[in-house]
């Protein structure tokens, strides 16, 4: 099953676009010298409340359209992730 991924992400994962991200970060480092305690990754990802993912569905050959009800629920469970290696400790 293929993941949903919105038309504007797609976008972002131009090969052009990415190399150019890259370039930037690379230009910025160099020019204000970013020490790691002031470098953080960050990562948000969000699920539908009360909504069970896509599974496999059965039907006759032929039929182009099979839905699902999933409930009218707006609610959102977002986890936002952040971390930066100068504060990472590792234990042995």
């Amino acid at each position: 099953m293929a993941q949903q991924l919105e038309l504007s992400r797609t976008k972002g994962l131009c090969a052009k676009i990415v190399a150019s991200f890259y370039t930037n970060l690379e230009e910025l480092y160099k020019a204000h010298e970013y020490v790691p305690s002031h470098v953080w990754n960050c990562n948000e990802s969000g699920a539908q409340a009360r909504h069970i993912g896509g599974g496999r569905i059965l039907a006759k050959r032929g039929i182009r359209n099979v839905h699902t009800i999933t409930p009218n629920a707006r609610e959102w469970l977002v986890v936002l992730l952040c971390v930066n290696v100068a504060h990472t400790h590792t234990h042995s």
